[in-house]
């Protein structure tokens, strides 16, 4: 599956927003793009489990529910290395607590959004690599 990933990027960034046209955050920018690619419909939003809705979220989350939304009960798998399409979640900002997450599309690249700035592709390297948590594929993924 050959994947043109440019059309993902310059989207505008919005917390908890669905529509990558008027603003999508990190995690629902994955679920989109599980849709449109792999035609797998995540069942839920970052609403479902982040509770804080003010810009300064990165700051201010207290409970780790990235890692809990991203356990085997709602679907992922924890894996060793990426691979295309697998998740990488991270600590991003003052934060001590998974807050962040970005797509593997090879190559070592992630295709991600940040608060204050458009989705983009980004090398995952040391910078990265250093505030990972966990990697993760998707339950059925065949990739």
């Amino acid at each position: 599956m050959a994947v043109e990933w440019d059309k993902y990027v310059g989207l505008p960034f919005k917390h908890l927003g669905l529509d990558p046209t008027t603003g999508i955050d990190c995690f629902n920018l994955v679920k989109h793009i599980y849709k449109q690619e792999l035609e797998i419909e995540i069942p839920y939003t970052t609403r479902d489990w982040c509770n804080i809705v003010d810009e300064y979220w990165y700051q201010q989350i207290h409970e780790d529910n990235i890692k809990k939304a991203s356990s085997e009960t709602y679907g992922w798998k924890l894996v060793n290395s990426p691979k295309e399409f697998d998740v990488i979640t991270m600590t991003i900002g003052a934060s001590t607590i998974t807050n962040h997450c970005g797509l593997y599309i090879g190559n070592s690249k992630i295709l991600h959004i940040l608060q204050n700035h458009k989705s983009h592709i980004a090398t995952y390297g040391n910078y990265y690599k250093q505030y990972t948590m966990g990697i993760y594929k998707w339950i059925g993924t065949k990739t």
